[in-house]
């Protein structure tokens, strides 16, 4: 997961990132906080980037379709 801020909307820094440690082959839901902690930072738009792979692996039960993330807030503080 990327994140970056920006003061215009157009010009985007990246301001630090945190890898997915959840373990692939889970199977339930699994609820995970992605986060990044930094001081004096100050922006009007934040970017954040998640990426999944773009079909279900063939051990996957949805194996064949393709691959989702659900994002369910983004906090700023």
């Amino acid at each position: 997961v990327a994140f970056e801020v920006s003061a215009d909307g157009v010009h985007f820094q990246a301001v630090g990132d945190v890898a997915n440690d959840v373990d692939e082959h889970a199977e339930s839901p699994v609820i995970r906080d992605f986060g990044i902690t930094r001081a004096g930072i100050r922006a009007r738009y934040v970017r954040v980037t998640a990426k999944a792979p773009i079909m279900c692996p063939d051990w996957h039960k949805g194996a064949g379709n393709q691959s989702f993330i659900f994002a369910d807030e983004i906090i700023v503080e």
